[in-house]
């Protein structure tokens, strides 16, 4: 189980930027993620709306490491100012050449400048040779 906390700074009511941090385990190795986020909502839907998610940033740790996230979700609305997120992506470790599969959910909530995210998610490592694909793939 991981946790991930992200402020978003809202650029208008689809598009957030902002930075994260939080606690991943994979492969029983702990890291503390520090990111970049964008955060794009689709203009499909009026109470659940898809969403497009890309972090870029740097796990500190044992194995310390720059990565990337890309994955895409939902937005579910609570009402107007707050949204329970469920998603899921791959996730890309640079030193390592290593990527895992993420399922997340967690909630997001609006304050007066700026919104913020609470997500909680899993990297299924039951079976590492179907979740970790070659970086040869990821690069071309």
């Amino acid at each position: 189980m991981s946790f991930y906390g992200h402020l978003w700074y809202p650029i208008d009511q689809m598009v957030f930027a902002g930075l994260g941090g939080g606690y991943v385990e994979l492969d029983n190795v702990g890291y503390a993620p520090v990111s970049g986020s964008v955060w794009v909502r689709l203009p499909i839907g009026r109470t659940v709306l898809p969403v497009a998610t890309g972090d870029f940033g740097y796990m500190f740790g044992k194995d310390h490491q720059m990565f990337w996230r890309a994955g895409a979700g939902l937005d579910i609305k609570n009402g107007d100012r707050s949204s329970i997120i469920v998603s899921g992506g791959y996730q890309f470790l640079n030193h390592s050449g290593n990527g895992y599969i993420y399922l997340q959910a967690g909630i997001l909530i609006e304050m007066s400048f700026f919104w913020f995210g609470a997500i909680f998610s899993w990297e299924p490592s039951i079976f590492p040779s179907l979740m970790t694909l070659p970086s040869s793939l990821i690069c071309q």
